[in-house]
């Protein structure tokens, strides 16, 4: 029987490494990973910190994210 890591609202079933683990239906989760896109992504409410909306449309652009302060 595998071993069952609970990260924050993610359920993993192994540790690959301390920043990888599997998820039960076989996604691999990574933490603390810089990785993001230029442009405007739909979100949950919820993702966005914003529990009385459904969902949100935020807008990403260049220079905010290759900012060094970013």
């Amino acid at each position: 029987m595998k071993k069952k890591f609970r990260d924050g609202k993610f359920f993993t079933t192994e540790k690959i490494s301390p920043q990888k683990e599997k998820t039960p239906e076989g996604y691999l989760l990574c933490k603390s990973v810089p990785i993001s896109r230029i442009g405007t992504f739909e979100y949950s409410g919820v993702e966005a910190g914003l529990s009385n909306v459904s969902s949100v449309m935020l807008s990403r652009k260049e220079d905010e994210l290759f900012n060094s302060k970013t």
